[in-house]
């Protein structure tokens, strides 16, 4: 019995439907109240989280191929300081490094950054007096071996030396290599020159003949596209003729690359035969 005399009767307390009309019941024993959020009730949504990390680290690895290119061409830039291209300008010779490598870019859509930095490099060991060694220390086993490659294709290099042949006796060695490049997987020695030797290793650079390959159609476009605007210094027309007829017979041996780039050349090859 209460306070005040009266009797309680047995009648139960109104539904929660009649107190809140139209609202969802709730198991909350304080209806209209927000319930608590313990960690039992928290629902993690681990496929976005994941998305969330798969997104971070592939805007890590576009910032990382940026810096790489960057400090690519400063490097270059640096060892080709004094260098200057074969036209009546006297061009910076670093004008074509990064010529080739926006070729690639802009017009054979290759955003690789190993393909660009190696273009960028490309002429540095030949031409100036960095070692494999630098390039390796400074840019990693991918970009010394495709530079290395490269040289070796072009025969600007034998058994892992420099060897400075005649451009006839270049061209003799050019021809007979470029059909290696075709099998993908490039000569033992290749991979001797940068001790590559794990099986590992050996699925990395098993596509960089296919690389080495765009690089060197990029590099022949924009020398052809240079010889074309003007005559270089030392050169005759005769010469240029035949320059431009030789490059038609040796990117044959490389076509199905790129078509991009081989319709390029093509065009600027068309334009000066005859």
């Amino acid at each position: 019995m209460a306070q005040g005399g009266k009797n309680f009767d047995n009648t139960p307390p109104p539904a929660y439907d009649d107190i809140y009309p139209g609202k969802i019941p709730s198991n909350n024993i304080y209806p209209g109240m927000p319930e608590d959020i313990s960690k039992d009730n928290i629902k993690f949504d681990d496929e976005k989280d994941k998305n969330d990390t798969d997104k971070k680290k592939l805007q890590l690895s576009k910032v990382e191929g940026v810096a790489k290119l960057m400090k690519a061409i400063d490097f270059a830039a640096r060892r080709h300081r004094f260098q200057r291209r074969k036209d009546p300008e006297g061009s910076p010779y670093i004008n074509h490094s990064i010529g080739v490598a926006n070729i690639l870019a802009s017009e054979g859509h290759i955003l690789d950054v190993d393909i660009l930095a190696a273009s960028v490099l490309h002429d540095i060991v030949e031409n100036t007096k960095t070692t494999p060694e630098e390039i390796e220390e400074l840019f990693g086993r991918r970009s010394v071996f495709l530079i290395f490659l490269l040289l070796e294709v072009r025969g600007v290099v034998s058994e892992c030396t420099l060897n400075k042949q005649s451009a006839s006796d270049r061209r003799k060695v050019q021809m007979e290599r470029a059909p290696q490049l075709s099998r993908e997987v490039s000569s033992i020695r290749f991979f001797q020159a940068v001790e590559c030797s794990s099986r590992m290793d050996f699925c990395i650079y098993e596509s960089f003949g296919f690389k080495a390959k765009l690089v060197i159609l990029a590099d022949k476009l924009h020398n052809l596209r240079d010889a074309e605007r003007s005559l270089p210094v030392g050169w005759t027309p005769h010469y240029r003729k035949d320059v431009f007829k030789w490059t038609k017979e040796y990117i044959a041996l490389l076509k199905g690359t790129n078509e991009h780039l081989e319709m390029a050349l093509d065009d600027v090859i068309n334009r000066n035969s005859g």
